[in-house]
């Protein structure tokens, strides 16, 4: 995942590598049963890990997704991010632009 302070466009999420013969999403019992985790920052990896192998999504397209959905805005979207990143579901890296 890339992290940016400046723009929201270059704010991307990249799918990890998985079992390319296995179209399903697993999810782990850890990730069920952690309950440092809201049930909205489970739906959001799990959406995540739902995506193909190499895609990329932008926090932004996360957000529209969302739109109209009650407790899920700009702000609260990138709190589950870090959330995610602080228990180790996710990682970020800065890439730098061009």
């Amino acid at each position: 995942m890339t992290q940016s302070t400046e723009h929201d466009e270059i704010d991307t999420i990249q799918r990890c590598p998985h079992d390319k013969e296995n179209p399903y999403v697993i999810v782990s019992r850890d990730l069920v049963r952690e309950k440092s985790l809201s049930p909205q920052c489970r739906w959001l990896l799990i959406y995540l890990l739902s995506n193909a192998l190499t895609f990329k999504i932008k926090i932004k397209t996360i957000i529209n997704h969302l739109e109209g959905q009650k407790g899920y805005g700009r702000d609260s979207v990138r709190n589950m991010i870090k959330k995610l990143c602080e228990v180790g579901y996710m990682k970020r890296e800065l890439m730098k632009n061009g």
